[in-house]
């Protein structure tokens, strides 16, 4: 891929806030410009290397495009350098703030701009402009003299924003409310139940490869705003993912192609932790699944309907089975004496989910995945349905 052998760009893309340092100011002015990026041309012996398949042929971009490595960091150079000297000239790639004290001063400085971009041949986008005004949109937010405030039709959005019923809808809804979190006092603490994020059903029958992948792609997209244009290390626990971006495209699947895609935009540079060395990140990651695996109460309760359970105990078997109880809980739970560690009996519907939390931990083979479940657990057949 193109993105993977492009040498990542340094150049920094300014802070979205930055522009908030505007004291003084009372006529504001906007420019936007057409098709931004694309008004850039690449060059002429690397216009080759952009070539993509499409069912009609192959096609080169003459000009840069989205979703080229750097495209942002080049862009933000080339704005910075024909804006150089002017002063009261805020630039955050293609959007324009010019402000100033008076209207006569606004002017002057847009005769500046004008002047430089006819220079450099950059076409502006006049239904988008904003010329001489004492309160103007940009970046999100309403700009007077007085202040810097969100758009007030962005806040009555969140306010009346409909419940949400899906994981995307909340994404969309928290994406929001970031934009504006340092007008939120206390944000981080308020959002927090918010943002906890889990596998689909589906996402958890995929592979442990893909389930890294998609791990460091939902960083990346949740991250973008502070990832851009830095130059960064993605550690992983899981070495495959280390040689992703040396994978011929034929070998990877629709869905892979695409995150690798999106990753190498910020950073192809995916290096090996081992769990042990990367405390933090893995103990997060598996809070959840330790919690399930220790969940006694429910394990107490499914014991009380287990059919398999009754007819042990009516019948009598190798297990030497003993009802204990369960410290901090008003539950009893059957467990295993027959081996100097008392395992709890596992009814015959938890199997599965006991086997899913502990493998989960750190994905072990067969032989010591059995192991680790038997000496933890027990129910009839334990080893084999482990392996199997």
């Amino acid at each position: 891929m193109l993105n993977a052998r492009t040498i990542p760009g340094r150049y920094p893309i300014r802070h979205i806030q930055d522009f908030h340092n505007i004291t003084g100011s009372k006529v504001f002015s906007t420019i936007d410009l057409v098709k931004a990026y694309n008004q850039i041309p690449i060059n002429g012996e690397d216009i080759p290397k952009t070539a993509i398949t499409t069912p009609f042929g192959l096609y080169e971009f003459p000009h840069v495009i989205f979703g080229l490595r750097n495209a942002g960091q080049t862009f933000q150079r080339f704005v910075d350098e024909f804006t150089s000297g002017v002063n009261f000239c805020f630039a955050y790639l293609d959007d324009f703030l010019v402000y100033s004290k008076d209207e006569e001063e606004n002017e002057n400085l847009l005769k500046q701009i004008y002047d430089r971009m006819r220079e450099y041949g950059m076409l502006i986008n006049t239904s988008k402009c904003v010329f001489g005004a004492h309160i103007v949109a940009f970046l999100g937010y309403n700009i007077s003299a007085k202040e810097a405030k969100p758009l007030e039709q962005k806040v009555e959005s969140i306010i009346n924003f409909v419940i949400l019923k899906t994981v995307k809808e909340l994404r969309r809804f928290l994406g929001m409310i970031n934009f504006y979190c340092h007008f939120i006092p206390d944000a981080a603490r308020i959002q927090a139940p918010l943002n906890a994020h889990k596998f689909s059903p589906a996402q958890r029958n995929y592979s442990p490869y893909d389930r890294e992948l998609i791990a460091i792609y939902g960083a990346k997209k949740h991250f973008r705003h502070i990832l851009e244009a830095r130059d960064f290390v993605i550690y992983t626990d899981h070495k495959p993912l280390c040689h992703a971006f040396k994978t011929r495209k034929d070998k990877c699947s629709p869905r892979q192609y695409r995150h690798l895609d999106f990753i190498s935009q910020f950073s192809t540079d995916i290096r090996h932790i081992s769990g042990r060395g990367n405390v933090v990140a893995d103990t997060l990651s598996r809070i959840e699944h330790l919690d399930n695996i220790a969940d006694f109460v429910k394990l107490a309760n499914a014991q009380q309907s287990d059919p398999e359970l009754k007819q042990i105990l009516k019948n009598g078997c190798v297990l030497q089975l003993q009802k204990i109880h369960v410290p901090g809980t008003k539950t009893d739970l059957y467990c295993n004496f027959s081996t100097p560690a008392q395992r709890p009996f596992v009814p015959i519907i938890l199997p599965r989910q006991i086997f899913n939390c502990l493998h989960f931990l750190s994905y072990p083979g067969s032989n010591a995945i059995s192991k680790l479940v038997a000496e933890r657990y027990v129910w009839p057949g334990i080893r084999k349905d482990c392996r199997d």
